[in-house]
């Protein structure tokens, strides 16, 4: 009981699964990387960046909101010294709108000479139901089809730098353990068939989240399929219940807060997944992680057949608004 607790929250994973960045990742162990960090500005995101930023990686932070990345900035400087700042760049992205996903995608391709990996952290948790301008639910669109055009349209940069490297160029989608609700509603259907079925109220904001993060793994293992041959490799994860402004618009949570795990705990899986050795180790590319690194079967997120089925949406709804990927 007491392991899977720890799986769902976090709670005491590093007795069972330990891992500390600042020893797996010490200063100039990512000297010369380059990763982009979706909501790399705030909660996990921030995290994320800075522990990268901290082995010497640059890190391309991509939001909606300057300020609030300026902001991030300025308090990793006064924390960690001025010097940082070189190792952190804005890129203005946002998630809700496919064209301004292209946008970011064509400044990366314009101005980077390497990717070596991207982390689609950014999210949006249990909201009331609303269409983007795309005409997606908006979880849907934050959580999975804004990552699907943002990454696919960064394969080739992400594909030249294996070539460079040698090194296998990594994804990491952040899924979570809500992707378990759908098997609460035994009669909502998580297929995603066609443009319609991402219009879908689901009735709950916590279905819709669920099948926003369960289409985030299915994401995952398509992409570590489709990447494979050309050295772009991928993982989905679990980070934890993080304490995390995730929570903001939900009062009720709250109070659960101080029991969560923090910020900098819940993007430990994330660094795992995107720089430990022990992925390529263990053959663990396209699978599911919990904290702080290890594999999980995610219940119903391995079916080829729906996620070829997402994957194929994806592309029909991002060629009808933005042209070809």
């Amino acid at each position: 009981m007491l392991t899977i607790l720890s799986d769902i929250t976090g709670i005491g994973a590093e007795k069972r699964t330990p891992y500390d960045p600042p020893q797996e990742l010490p200063p100039g162990s990512l000297e010369g990387k380059v990763y982009l960090v979706t909501g790399g500005h705030g909660g996990i995101g921030l995290e994320t960046t800075r522990f990268l930023a901290l082995a010497g990686a640059r890190i391309l932070i991509a939001s909606r909101s300057s300020s609030k990345v300026h902001s991030a900035i300025d308090s990793l400087s006064s924390t960690h010294g001025d010097s940082i700042r070189s190792k952190l760049e804005y890129v203005e992205l946002d998630l809700a709108s496919l064209a301004s996903v292209k946008r970011c995608a064509e400044r990366v391709l314009e101005g980077e000479q390497r990717l070596d990996g991207v982390v689609c952290n950014a999210g949006i948790m249990a909201l009331p139901y609303k269409l983007t301008e795309d005409g997606v639910e908006q979880q849907f669109q934050v959580n999975v089809l804004g990552h699907w055009l943002l990454v696919n349209k960064l394969l080739p940069l992400l594909e030249k730098t294996h070539q460079l490297t040698g090194e296998i160029s990594r994804v990491v989608v952040l899924s979570s353990f809500a992707h378990n609700f759908i098997s609460l509603y035994p009669f909502s259907s998580p297929s995603l068939s066609s443009a319609s079925a991402l219009r879908k109220t689901h009735h709950s904001p916590w279905l819709r989240y669920s099948v926003s993060k369960l289409a985030g793994i299915w994401f995952a293992r398509e992409l570590d399929r489709r990447g494979k041959e050309k050295g772009v490799r991928s993982l989905s994860v679990h980070p934890g219940f993080v304490s995390s402004n995730l929570y903001d618009t939900h009062a009720l949570a709250r109070p659960l807060l101080r029991f969560f795990i923090p910020p900098s705990s819940g993007s430990y899986t994330t660094l795992f997944a995107l720089t430990s050795p022990q992925i390529a180790e263990r053959d663990w590319w396209g699978e599911y992680l919990v904290p702080f690194g290890k594999r999980k079967e995610p219940r119903r997120g391995k079916d080829t057949e729906r996620e070829e089925e997402c994957w194929r949406v994806c592309e029909a709804v991002c060629r009808e608004r933005v042209g070809g990927v």
